[in-house]
């Protein structure tokens, strides 16, 4: 899964990454969400949701106000919230991994493709 904010800063995204001729497309579930970027303003978008989000998590944490993941309110004192909360923050990092990951693949194929082109000349 991966999780990008809509317009309104809410959870936007749990849809489809695919890669085509060096592009990066994102299409979601949420119908505001769909986007075609290339690969390093893809990563850098991503990377800026992604510390907005652990951000808003560690505000609300710090200030001691219910914490909302998903629509649904978790309480810290209980061991499967908890949990919860832990699973949350393991994927919402994997998810940044895996756009670093695909990010980087994807400027290195198009560094080599434009090296090869710069040797055919």
């Amino acid at each position: 899964m991966v999780d990008f904010l809509n317009k309104a800063g809410a959870s936007a995204l749990s849809g489809s990454l695919s890669l085509n001729n060096n592009i990066l497309k994102i299409e979601g579930v949420d119908p505001s969400v769909h986007a075609t970027y290339d690969f390093a303003y893809g990563g850098y978008l991503y990377a800026k949701s992604f510390y907005q989000e652990v951000s808003r998590i560690q505000n609300v944490l710090v200030s001691e106000q219910p914490l909302s993941l998903n629509g649904e309110n978790l309480d810290l004192t209980k061991p499967g919230d908890l949990l919860g909360l832990q699973n949350y923050m393991s994927t919402l990092d994997g998810a940044r991994n895996l756009m670093e990951g695909l990010s980087k693949k994807g400027l290195k194929s198009e560094n080599d493709q434009l090296s090869k082109l710069g040797q055919a000349y």
